[in-house]
């Protein structure tokens, strides 16, 4: 299975908007997106990769409305 950070904007009934950061999992033909991640590691380095690989996947791959993923 693999994987890349995914930023994603929602947009709530009232019209609000925010957005998160997701972990877009790919399994076979199929791809899916859980809960926003959170940035928490025991490590500093492990922090610096994170943030790193998620600027990376964002300048990468853009955005995403959380409904035409998981609508």
């Amino acid at each position: 299975m693999a994987w890349h950070y995914q930023l994603v904007r929602h947009t709530e009934p009232d019209g609000n908007i925010w957005y998160g950061v997701h972990k877009n999992y790919y399994y076979r033909s199929d791809s899916y997106i859980v809960e926003p991640v959170s940035i928490k590691s025991e490590d500093k380095e492990d922090i610096k990769w994170m943030l790193e690989a998620m600027l990376m996947d964002i300048e990468k791959r853009g955005v995403k409305d959380w409904e035409q993923e998981n609508g």
